[in-house]
């Protein structure tokens, strides 16, 4: 569909089963062998015993094998997916994922199980090999004509690499190394990321390790369907993201079968009422948050301000400002949270710390790491800390990027909009 609409791939990739998707779209092999591999796949790993299971845990790579050890390496426990920077997945016997989940809950970090079938991406899945090969080698395979990332390494396909049978049978048991491969397809610099599973979930999990490595690129990131979203309606949706992201997209396509028809507009002027709050914002810089050197004032001014004007003034601003002073509080949100936890010496020393040693040194209270994690992520996206490479954290990126600074930039506007009155 998408190619018909003038949409041509410059590199894909796929999770799991989804990089037959992605060969297939490459032209590793035809779509009917593929049906017929996901066919045999699927056929025979019903045949297999149930007993396996899959665990899904918030924590990178390091903290994932350190857990691992922790629990004793569970016989056949292993990793099915690096999936992200905060995101692993464990597979293997249900009796050792106990284990494992049971360590997990005793470190403090946060792990769930899965509804699965089996343990894919196992050793479990080793007494299918054998037939499952038998089933590869019937298939016919070229040198794909776009780059494909490949799940088994995480870089680029070199020819020959998954144009054989030997790596599909792999590939069946293999960790998928997804977050490796986000990577490689960053690095290609695209102008546009498009999901075509069925629910948009890479997208969100692409997006989210831009975000947290604070990449800086426009590139645009979009999803084909949408759990919560009427097919045609998402669909749409995404054509017109790739348009703006600069994709040559086929009109004349797109309109073939279609039925337009005249959209009938009222007679009589548009009637609403328009709740905004009051144009001038001005209780920042005229009534209860003077500028002062405590952040704590500055916070307390601002929430007085605030209530002040829920009821106050009719005026309203235009989409416009609204949209910047909207920016800015949420930056002076951003701001606070990062001056108090520099006063509570979460980065005493100029030192880079993990989420836990950060913890530690604020005194957080048990049950709130997530929300600490969710919390460093977004003040990495707002410029006000550094993340390393190595999933730390460090104290604020930009010395411009601080509370008072965006009270100054608050103040400055106001006092514009007050001349400009």
């Amino acid at each position: 569909m998408w190619e018909a609409l003038g949409v041509k791939p410059m590199a894909a990739c796929g999770h799991s089963i989804g990089e037959y998707v992605a060969a297939c779209i490459g032209g590793v092999f035809s779509l009917e062998d593929a049906v017929k591999l996901v066919a045999a796949r699927g056929r025979l790993i019903a045949t297999l015993p149930a007993g396996g299971g899959m665990s899904a845990l918030l924590a990178g790579e390091e903290e994932a094998m350190k857990l691992l050890e922790a629990a004793g390496r569970p016989d056949r426990v292993g990793i099915a997916a690096f999936n992200g920077s905060f995101q692993t997945v464990f597979t293997g016997p249900l009796e050792g994922l106990a284990r494992v989940e049971a360590k997990a809950g005793e470190m403090g970090l946060t792990i769930k199980s899965l509804h699965v079938s089996h343990a894919f991406h196992s050793d479990l899945m080793e007494p299918i090999l054998d037939e499952f090969a038998k089933a590869a080698d019937a298939v016919t395979y070229q040198d794909p004509s776009i780059v494909i990332v490949s799940n088994v390494t995480g870089r680029a396909a070199q020819p020959g690499e998954i144009s054989n049978a030997g790596y599909w049978v792999r590939h069946l048991r293999s960790t998928v190394r997804f977050l490796d491969g986000i990577h490689t397809l960053d690095a290609l610099d695209p102008k546009a990321w498009l999901e075509v599973g069925p629910s948009g979930i890479l997208t969100a999990l692409c997006r989210r390790e831009q975000n947290a490595a604070s990449t800086a690129s426009s590139a645009v990131h979009t999803a084909s369907l949408h759990a919560r979203e009427p097919e045609w309606q998402q669909v749409q949706a995404a054509l017109g993201d790739l348009y703006m992201a600069g994709c040559q997209i086929d009109w004349d396509a797109f309109a073939e079968d279609q039925r337009w028809g005249r959209i009938h507009l009222p007679l009589y002027p548009f009637q609403g009422t328009k709740h905004f709050v009051d144009d001038s914002f001005s209780g920042v810089a005229t009534k209860k948050a003077p500028v002062a050197a405590s952040p704590d004032s500055l916070w307390e001014g601002l929430c007085g301000s605030a209530a002040a004007e829920s009821g106050e003034s009719p005026d309203r601003p235009d989409s416009a400002s609204y949209a910047g002073q909207a920016e800015m509080v949420e930056k002076l949100c951003a701001g606070y949270s990062s001056e108090a936890l520099t006063k509570l010496g979460a980065f005493a020393g100029g030192k880079f710390r993990t989420p836990e040693e950060i913890a530690t040194a604020i005194h957080l209270p048990a049950g709130l790491d997530q929300l600490l994690t969710r919390l460093l992520g977004d003040l990495v996206e707002n410029g006000l800390l550094k993340k390393d490479g190595k999933g730390r954290y460090g104290s604020p990126a930009s010395p411009d990027l601080t509370i008072c600074s965006v009270v100054d930039t608050l103040v400055a506007r106001q006092n514009a909009t007050n001349q400009s009155k």
